[in-house]
């Protein structure tokens, strides 16, 4: 499967490591893993939350989503700091140009935990198609399940994933 997806010295380095390590050969998918990262809002808000922080998984499609009341660098860079502690560090992490994600303090978190930051381009938004189809779905569900007090979208935001 991994030459399938992979090619050139970057699968040979994956096979090594995954064949020679402590786990011979059941490694797990991190050697392999994307995530894409995302905003969404500003939405109204009863608790001062205005936006939504969304990160998928490319290969399980698992989402994690954070009401925030800002969507600045700091909150992005603490967000992360918290899945790479659950789930371990991707090898890549794919966004749009969001001035959150293109600044110093994003680009340190990154470089530290050796995570390639891979920025979708303007003309080709399907670099980051997963994470859009999970905004979709969020939102989708979101609006079904808060019916008319739509500011009160933080509440279900946790049921909604």
């Amino acid at each position: 499967i991994i030459r399938r997806c992979v090619h050139g010295q970057e699968a040979i380095d994956i096979l090594k490591a995954c064949h020679e390590g402590p786990t011979g050969g059941h490694h797990g998918t991190d050697l392999t893993a994307k995530k894409g990262i995302d905003f969404m809002g500003p939405f109204p808000s009863l608790k001062g939350n205005k936006y939504i922080l969304i990160a998928v998984d490319y290969l399980s499609k698992w989402v994690e989503a954070k009401a925030l009341p800002t969507n600045d660098a700091r909150v992005v860079v603490k967000f992360l700091k918290s899945l790479f502690t659950r789930f371990g560090t991707p090898r890549a992490i794919i966004s749009d140009r969001g001035t959150h994600f293109c600044i110093n303090q994003f680009a340190r978190v990154t470089t530290k935990y050796r995570v390639t930051h891979r920025i979708a381009i303007v003309y080709y938004p399907q670099t980051n198609g997963q994470v859009e189809v999970s905004n979709r779905g969020l939102k989708l569900i979101l609006e079904r399940t808060v019916g008319e007090n739509r500011a009160s979208w933080s509440d279900k935001l946790d049921d909604a994933l």
